[in-house]
């Protein structure tokens, strides 16, 4: 057998292996750690023609003609195509390779970073690191062409009005294209929103600047349809600045207008996000967050209910340490990619109240779970057929599906009792679990961690938690962490513990003060030992209200707030301070 014949079997082989639908069973597919997500075939970059190459971004398309899938890969060394269309069996359709030539001279350079977006059956590449890519544009009509041997591609269209770029966003119902974070940019220089009109598809050409907030490291530009009535039906770009969160109104291109900038406390890197489809909220990451200040992937939610004062109402910390990336919404549902920790999928049924949960995960990289740029870099969920692709930098493409049930039938309710008392927590399931295990929330660590049995916690193993009040545990965050039968896992949401009718001053042993009811409405109840001035602040650190508190009880009316989580700050005239933490439906 010569040397091609024998290469020709290795992959013909290697495809064989990836071609093997493994369901998640008992929390693994395989060699992967998942929950409630099945693994329907994995191609290596081998696979995929990027021979010692590593995987970045990906994008998905469907041909209107046959409604056939395909995976749009990003490698170091150009985009592979793949047709998805049956899960099981993917079929590698060809390669556009990085080497080019354009105007006479070859254009080349690998890339730890590439991106793509499709628009008019045309794909648009854009590379990072990689001073003369400038942007392609590929026809995608073209894979049609496959007759069983994997093909090598030409671009159809250049742009050359920059050098590298680190992101494209694309308004499908605009035809508009948005280059942001681009270098050797001829003009709009500085990274901000180098627009492009491409309803010539193969042929787009330049059309304003966005760059008044300077580097724009990813957007997403949508023609709104919120409940802001002022910019209702106009082009709006949510845009990830590094170290802002900054909304620009581009509906007219000579006149565009920044609505609003902000930014949020423990920030290191602004990175991407992506809209609700109710366009109420924006689900947003930090990519450098984990590694300086060492907590677990932290999803920010702002409610975008007016485009001109956004508020951050509360963040959702993921239980596997990594490193956040790119997420997308679909629904009720939010798909993250966590670099080490894989894909994660998020339930946003109650992100009014600012809260998320985890409903089921696969780890791509079940190597380690550290804070380190390795795993799984994007995802693809919006596909017809409910599939999913991911990439993974170093394991390559995985197709997986998504397979949840919702075994909790009832979640926990706030507990609001009289101090001293006996009460309990009650989750309720469609059948009797494996293991219940009731979680408390360490704001230190940001993270769950098991409840034991002790002075005020019983059962803690069942799906009744017993409680006995105790002042020290006022304010308490419980979930419970269910495995059922078939070994799959649910977090329930949480609830507080709210003691009522405590009068902090008849007891020494008392906090400084204490907030009730909580979550509430229409007002807050403050009881505190001595005079105090307090602020509520949202959690972009903006103060929303502020006064002067008396001695004792005190309400103090908050119907004009957002629905969201507040920072209650207070200060005693001997200038100790106290601050806790409240929900207003």
């Amino acid at each position: 057998m010569n040397r091609r014949l024998i290469v020709l079997s290795l992959y013909v082989f290697s495809l064989q292996l990836a071609m093997a639908q493994v369901p998640c069973i008992s929390g693994k597919a395989g060699e992967y750690p998942c929950n409630q997500i099945t693994l329907l075939s994995h191609l290596s970059a081998e696979d995929l023609l990027g021979v010692d190459k590593d995987l970045n971004d990906l994008w998905g398309w469907e041909d209107p003609e046959s409604s056939k899938e395909y995976a749009i890969v990003g490698l170091t060394d150009g985009v592979t195509f793949v047709d998805v269309t049956d899960p099981v069996q993917p079929i590698v359709i060809g390669k556009l390779k990085e080497s080019h030539l354009q105007s006479g001279r070859i254009l080349h350079g690998e890339s730890a970073w590439r991106d793509i977006k499709v628009y008019k059956n045309h794909a648009y590449i854009v590379s990072d690191g990689n001073s003369d890519h400038g942007m392609q544009v590929f026809d995608l009509t073209k894979l049609r062409e496959y007759d069983g041997t994997a093909l090598d591609f030409e671009q159809d269209g250049f742009y050359d009005g920059i050098g590298s770029s680190h992101n494209i966003v694309i308004n499908e119902e605009t035809g508009f294209a948005y280059i942001v974070g681009a270098r050797g940019a001829t003009v709009c220089g500085q990274g901000g929103m180098h627009i492009l009109d491409i309803s010539d598809p193969k042929n787009p050409v330049y059309e304003a600047c966005f760059d008044n907030d300077g580097y724009t490291h990813d957007a997403q530009c949508v023609i709104y349809r919120g409940p802001d009535s002022k910019y209702n039906g106009q082009e709006i770009c949510f845009n990830s600045n590094e170290d802002t969160f900054t909304i620009v109104n581009v509906d007219d291109k000579s006149n565009m207008d920044m609505i609003s900038r902000l930014t949020y406390s423990e920030v290191q890197y602004t990175h991407q996000g992506w809209l609700t489809e109710d366009h109420k909220y924006f689900l947003m990451n930090d990519e450098l967050d984990e590694g300086e200040f060492r907590f677990n992937p932290r999803t920010l939610i702002w409610n975008i209910e007016e485009l001109d004062n956004p508020i951050l109402i509360g963040s959702f910390y993921n239980e596997v340490s990594a490193i956040d990336h790119n997420l997308y919404t679909k629904g009720d549902l939010v798909f993250e990619s966590n670099y080490g920790s894989g894909l994660r999928v998020l339930s946003s049924e109650r992100i009014s109240e600012g809260v998320l949960r985890e409903v089921a995960f696969f780890d791509t990289h079940p190597q380690r779970n550290v804070i380190a740029f390795e795993g799984s870099w994007s995802n693809y969920p919006y596909f017809k057929s409910g599939n999913i692709i991911v990439s993974d930098l170093f394991n390559g493409l995985f197709i997986v599906r998504l397979d949840t049930t919702d075994f909790i039938v009832n979640h926990p309710t706030d507990v609001q009792s009289f101090l001293g008392d006996n009460t309990t927590m009650t989750i309720e399931t469609k059948e009797n679990a494996a293991n219940y295990e009731w979680q408390d929330y360490k704001s230190q660590t940001r993270m769950f961690l098991p409840l034991t049995e002790g002075d005020f916690f019983r059962n803690v193993s069942t799906a009744s938690l017993s409680i006995k009040l105790d002042q020290n545990i006022e304010g308490k965050l419980l979930r419970c962490k269910v495995t059922s039968p078939a070994g799959n896992i649910y977090y329930s949401y949480s609830a507080i513990i709210d003691i009522e009718g405590v009068e902090p001053l008849s007891s020494p042993s008392l906090e400084a003060f204490n907030l009730y009811p909580n979550p509430t409405s229409n007002y807050i109840g403050v009881t505190v030992r001595q005079p105090a001035n307090y602020q509520i602040i949202d959690f972009a650190g903006k103060i929303i209200l502020e006064g002067y508190l008396k001695e004792g009880k005190n309400e103090i009316t908050i119907s004009s707030l957002r629905t969201g989580q507040y920072i209650f700050h207070g200060q005693h005239t001997d200038s100790q301070t106290f601050n806790g933490k409240f929900i207003k439906n």
